[in-house]
């Protein structure tokens, strides 16, 4: 029950720092680098970018520290999921109520970051305790990896459709 514990504390965790990464790329002078993994602009896109390698981060840091207590196929494939499931909800509950409700609030984007970081977190624990099969580790990492390159492709070639525009 050891993962559930470490899930469960990086709600907070990522929340603190998906929040801090929205001012990293201006506080470092606008470094292309930085805008690889943080925020360059306020599109949804890129606010998407705030659970990505913070999450991961996290996860790795966890498996390096207690990898005698996790299951490691389990733990990245639930690390897989929890941010795919994350970078999906921001966008989801972004336009629903900015569409339903015709409300735009900074308020309500804080809210929108916690509740995806919780939502992924949960799809997370629930696929950790519940599930018979997995990924092998290396699959699950490649393929979060990957996400990474895809945002960095989007980051220096911004498709012109609405998601990706302020």
């Amino acid at each position: 029950m050891k993962y559930k514990k470490y899930i469960l504390l990086s709600i907070p965790i990522l929340f603190v720092i998906g929040s801090l990464f929205h001012m990293i790329y201006e506080w470092s002078g606008e470094n292309i680098l930085i805008g690889f993994i943080a925020p360059i602009n306020e599109s949804i896109w890129e606010h998407t970018k705030l659970v990505l390698v913070p999450t991961f981060i996290y996860y790795l840091i966890v498996y390096i520290l207690k990898n005698n207590n996790l299951n490691k196929n389990k733990w990245f494939t639930a690390c897989l999921l929890a941010i795919i499931s994350s970078i999906l909800v921001i966008p989801l509950i972004y336009y629903f109520y900015t569409g339903a409700f015709g409300v735009e609030s900074l308020i309500f984007d804080i809210i929108i970051l916690l509740i995806a970081i919780t939502i992924g977190s949960l799809i997370a624990i629930h696929y950790y305790k519940y599930s018979n099969k997995s990924l092998p580790s290396i699959f699950s990492i490649l393929a979060i990896i990957l996400i990474i390159a895809i945002y960095i492709i989007f980051t220096l070639y911004i498709p012109n459709l609405p998601i990706f525009t302020v």
